[in-house]
């Protein structure tokens, strides 16, 4: 029965050899005429606070964009504070004038309207997309987050933590250490451009990095006695550190702690970090470490 099965297949995908020879290849269509384009002329004049304008009128759809664009990359950077510029153009959105960032999305989203801020090498800036009829409220709306933004310390450390994470994730994929190398390669290492424009964890969390560095120092032992602000440790004097000896060699600094700026953190790191970000604020006890990373954390509470 199985011999007959087996021949029954083979007889049946033979058989279908031919057919599926015979069967029409199907073409695509030839592509048709190239149709003709003509870039709209860019009017420019400077409104009388100073603020020059770029405008350019196409009437296909009843909508308005507009950008407001300001000299403000990472270009005018030192290496230190990258990713400060983009940090900053992304805090624009988070609150201005009185209002939190959730009321000023929930202000757009009740006019219809698109906004965004970005930032990036060369500049930063708010976008706002809309309907003509209340394009006015939506840009004046924008222009105060540009004008006079909030810049609490709580969204400052929230969208820190949020870049650093972005960064750590971006390091363990090919695609963004080849982003990285290639900057390398192409840039001279004293520009801007040969730096991530969102910056590193190393540029974004100096707290975070002297972490890391006692951490990897230490290698076997605990660091006992500091205290997180808005997810970010603090050493204090009374911070102490710890050290077990470990006889056979093992007890000496992991030779990673002379490059801590770009490798990417391993999960026992992350996950101590996360805990940290959802304390906020509080007393960490010690910190036990074994070959240089975290195995367990002991947080002070009150009874």
């Amino acid at each position: 029965m199985r011999r007959a099965l087996i021949f029954s297949t083979v007889a049946t995908v033979a058989a279908l050899g031919p057919a599926r020879a015979q069967m029409p290849v199907e073409k695509p269509p030839a592509p048709g005429p190239l149709r003709p384009y003509s870039v709209p002329a860019v009017q420019t004049f400077t409104l009388p606070n100073g603020v020059r304008v770029a405008l350019i009128e196409k009437h296909t759809l009843p909508i308005i964009t507009a950008r407001i664009r300001l000299d403000a990359g990472s270009v005018r950077e030192s290496a230190d504070k990258a990713g400060v510029a983009v940090l900053t153009a992304n805090l624009l959105s988070e609150g201005a004038a009185g209002m939190t960032g959730g009321q000023i999305a929930d202000t757009m989203a009740a006019l219809g309207a698109q906004y965004s801020t970005t930032g990036s090498y060369g500049s930063a800036a708010a976008n706002v997309t809309s309907l003509p009829t209340v394009f006015g409220d939506a840009l004046s709306l924008a222009a105060k987050t540009v004008m006079n933004p909030s810049f609490t310390e709580s969204d400052f450390s929230r969208l820190r933590s949020s870049a650093i994470a972005a960064y750590e994730r971006s390091q363990s994929t090919a695609e963004g250490v080849a982003g990285k190398i290639f900057n390398w390669a192409l840039f001279e290492p004293s520009t801007s451009y040969s730096r991530p424009s969102a910056g590193t964890k190393a540029s974004l969390s100096a707290p975070r990095r002297r972490l890391l560095e006692a951490m990897q120092q230490l290698n076997f032992g605990q660091i006992r006695g500091f205290v997180i602000r808005d997810g970010e440790p603090v050493f204090r004097p009374e911070t102490r550190i710890i050290r077990d000896i470990k006889l056979g060699g093992e007890g000496a600094p992991r030779r990673e702690s002379s490059a801590l700026d770009d490798f990417v953190l391993k999960s026992e790191v992350r996950e101590m970090f996360d805990h940290l970000s959802r304390l906020g604020n509080g007393c960490v006890a010690a910190i036990h470490v074994q070959n240089g990373l975290p195995t367990r954390l002991t947080l002070e509470q009150s009874a």
